[in-house]
């Protein structure tokens, strides 16, 4: 794996992890049942990436479909900009 897409994946987790405390702590601006990125969608799509990148295939286009539905989630339930959010966590979209 790229050192670039391994950063990208650890950015990623991280925003993760800490958007799991957010929703979970009730600490957004909106109505948490308005939220549509489904865990089973990014599950499915991480395995996806795991056997692309055990196979030696290119999983930048799934990365990148992830990395948006993440940031647009972020956005929707914080009020917090996508760019701002992508910024922080050092995330190139």
């Amino acid at each position: 794996m790229k050192s670039s897409s391994k950063s990208k994946l650890g950015n990623l987790l991280k925003l993760c992890e800490e958007f799991q405390e957010t929703v979970h702590l009730r600490k957004v601006t909106k109505d948490v049942s308005s939220l549509n990125f489904s865990c089973d969608l990014l599950l499915r799509n991480m395995i996806m990436i795991i056997e692309k990148e055990n196979n030696g295939e290119s999983f930048t286009e799934e990365l990148n479909y992830i990395t948006n539905n993440l940031l647009g989630a972020h956005a929707h339930l914080t009020g917090v900009k996508a760019i701002e959010t992508a910024l922080k966590y050092n995330i190139r979209v």
